[in-house]
């Protein structure tokens, strides 16, 4: 692997770690006052998920301009993956619900 893919791969998995941590932080310390929103911690995870969709929609604008390709593709495969892994949590919620009723 390109060291530099793979410091793109590590520089993304530490920001979603980062902010996997912080949502489970808030998640302990914070109760939801409010059942009509979302809580804290889901806001955190839904700002890391439109976090994940820019940062793809900019790795795919610089590899097309050959800007650093090889940071960038660390970049797209992590993001990916994230968006990825939201998408298929989010079928399995509706898909689910659906198969329970």
């Amino acid at each position: 692997m390109h060291p530099q893919r793979k410091k793109g791969i590590i520089i993304g998995a530490s920001i979603y770690g980062i902010g996997f941590v912080t949502a489970f932080i808030i998640y302990l310390t914070l109760e939801n006052t409010y059942a009509h929103a979302p809580s804290v911690h889901q806001a955190v995870l839904i700002l890391l998920f439109y976090l994940a969709v820019i940062w793809c929609i900019i790795s795919i604008i610089l590899i097309a301009l050959h800007k650093n390709r090889p940071l960038q593709m660390g970049f797209l495969i992590i993001n990916g993956t994230y968006i990825l892994f939201c998408l298929v949590f989010l079928l399995y919620i509706i898909v689910g619900h659906k198969l329970n009723y």
